[in-house]
């Protein structure tokens, strides 16, 4: 299986592409404006370093935060285009689910926010909300926040490839993820 996978959540545009458990390609490039004209390109510029057609895509990975709104409608509307074009799935991953998926130690998962704020997770409820820096610091020290790096290459892909196996929930943009501890051991 071919999954073309990209997120745009944040300040950055990140595409990989993966077949099985291996990744094939990714690139990634920290921006905070120009993610609408630069995912296309990155896209096609991916898809040729890993020497795959776009016809060839079995499924397509999108990030969808939490994150910028403007950043989360370019990709998702990217991926309902190509997958309605190609006539494959397009599968919409959290960056909590993405963090769950990877993360090898005890941890709360916390998704980087502007101004040293933070997303997490209500642990009544389960839905999202902003932490404030403050708040980011004074959590309890023995449950560290876990968070995502996206990185240019793919050194952590084997750790995180199982994330883009069919059977969807519990994904994550493996491919270009790496889990790390934020305030704690």
């Amino acid at each position: 299986m071919i999954v073309l996978a990209f997120d745009t959540s944040a300040a950055h545009c990140a595409v990989a592409v993966q077949r099985g458990d291996t990744v094939l390609a990714s690139q990634h490039e920290a921006m905070a404006r120009g993610q609408a004209e630069r995912l296309v390109p990155m896209i096609k510029a991916t898809l040729g370093d890993a020497s795959i057609a776009l016809s060839d895509v079995d499924r397509i990975g999108v990030g969808t935060g939490p994150g910028n709104f403007t950043g989360l409608r370019i990709a998702v509307a990217t991926a309902r285009g190509l997958a309605l074009a190609l006539g494959v799935p397009a599968i919409g991953v959290t960056a909590f689910d993405a963090i769950e998926s990877i993360k090898d130690r005890p941890g709360r998962p916390m998704v980087p926010a502007p101004r040293g704020q933070g997303y997490l997770l209500d642990e009544t409820t389960g839905a999202p909300f902003l932490a404030s820096e403050n708040d980011l610091r004074d959590m309890d020290p023995s449950a560290p926040l876990l968070t995502l790096l996206l990185m240019p290459s793919t050194e952590n892909s084997t750790k995180a490839s199982a994330s883009w196996k069919s059977g969807w929930p519990g994904g994550g943009l493996g491919p270009i993820a790496h889990n790390f501890v934020h305030g704690g051991a």
